[in-house]
């Protein structure tokens, strides 16, 4: 579902390379879509809003109770099987949730819920003070995301945050840190912690992962704050994680700070009690560490073109070094992990219970499209 409203509008909101603006004038103009020259995968939604539904997919979209998945990705302009960005949202009875992979500005909304209450249904998370690099793993109601922020404790970026706004105060009864009920006052959560509340007919859970920049000593200061913001009946719950929570300046930038959530929705229905939910979050164990990963890049090296396999001595190699971070589910039954390299900005690897192809555009139970695929085609009952 794509909402909102865009509250601000420039002349160059439409004529840069990418964007829901100048999505919704290639909508319209032939010639702005032919000067697109990329597109995030949000862009699908335009490119078939003015498609006619067949009898068959009308009657699919209706008939389906049980819970889907809908990807999207973005591939790189030079590989398609690289990954420059992609989506992933799951649609259940009583809640949807979905995330998103790649580079996220500031106040962009990369995790999103939504509930079956009648006033503001949804949830998320959004980047409130420094654009950063997300990547997420998701397998239906559960998934793992890490933030990355880079030239931290410097100029503007001194803080840096992720803002999860679980709910309105009205329709939230109760919220739950660790399984202890919450008096609404600002409560430090700290690392592997969660925090739980029901919304409608669903229960959403978050669990703080690891916080703060690689090999940085463990703090006694806590990464989250639980607290209300707004006012009235827009007063919410929030949950403020951070990656640097100190407001002085540093002398040198810190990079690669991260910020760590596992998220799950459920229907009420699966559990007893939000208490039984909050305990089921608890017991979802997660493992990341940040390594250091060295591989040789042939490609670079100096090669005699008469004698282009001869063997080369460790002095006329060339070796790439670069950070990776992997965070995975204990879980055995349960795979779902991802290894990200941190110096790139990209996704290496993900773990997931059913693989994926390698060049897809667009997955779901109703169409799946491929790099090179024809929409048409993709399309036809």
């Amino acid at each position: 579902m794509v909402g909102g409203a865009i509250a601000r509008a420039y002349a160059a909101d439409y004529t840069g390379e990418s964007g829901v603006a100048r999505y919704l004038l290639a909508a319209d103009l032939e010639s702005a879509l032919g000067a697109l020259d990329r597109a995030e995968p949000l862009a699908m939604y335009f490119a078939l809003s003015e498609y006619d539904l067949s009898d068959d997919l009308t009657a699919l979209a209706e008939e389906r109770a049980e819970p889907f998945e809908v990807r999207t990705r973005v591939p790189d302009v030079e590989d398609p099987t690289i990954e420059a960005g992609s989506a992933c949202t799951w649609v259940g009875p009583a809640a949807t949730l979905g995330t998103v992979s790649g580079q996220a500005p500031t106040w962009s909304v990369p995790v999103m819920m939504t509930s079956d209450v009648e006033r503001r249904p949804s949830s998320y998370l959004y980047l409130p003070n420094a654009a950063a690099t997300v990547q997420s793993v998701q397998s239906g109601p559960l998934a793992l995301c890490n933030f990355t922020f880079d030239g931290v404790g410097v100029g503007a970026r001194r803080q840096v945050s992720v803002r999860a706004v679980l709910g309105c105060v009205p329709e939230v009864d109760q919220v739950l840190i660790s399984g202890n009920e919450w008096i609404g006052e600002p409560a430090a959560v700290g690392q592997n912690a969660t925090i739980v509340l029901r919304r409608g007919s669903s229960y959403l859970g978050l669990k703080v992962l690891e916080c703060g920049p690689p090999g940085g000593s463990r703090s006694d200061t806590k990464p989250a704050i639980l607290t209300h913001m707004g006012e009235g009946d827009n007063r919410a719950v929030t949950l403020e994680i951070y990656g640097r929570q100190a407001d002085y300046t540093l002398n040198k930038p810190l990079h690669n700070v991260r910020v760590g959530v596992l998220i799950e929705v459920a229907s009420v229905d699966e559990f007893d009690s939000l208490l039984a939910f909050a305990r089921h979050v608890a017991t979802q164990r997660v493992r990341q560490s940040v390594k250091k990963h060295k591989e040789r890049a042939k490609e670079l090296e100096n090669t005699n073109p008469t004698r282009p396999n001869e063997p080369k001595s460790r002095a006329e190699m060339v070796f790439l070094e670069s950070l990776r971070h992997t965070m995975e589910l204990t879980d055995e039954n349960h795979p779902l992990g991802l290894v990200e390299d941190l110096s790139s900005q990209r996704i290496i690897s993900r773990t997931l219970p059913v693989e994926l192809p390698p060049k897809y555009l667009w997955l779901s139970p109703a169409l799946s499209l491929d790099v090179g695929g024809k929409l048409s085609e993709a399309l036809a009952p």
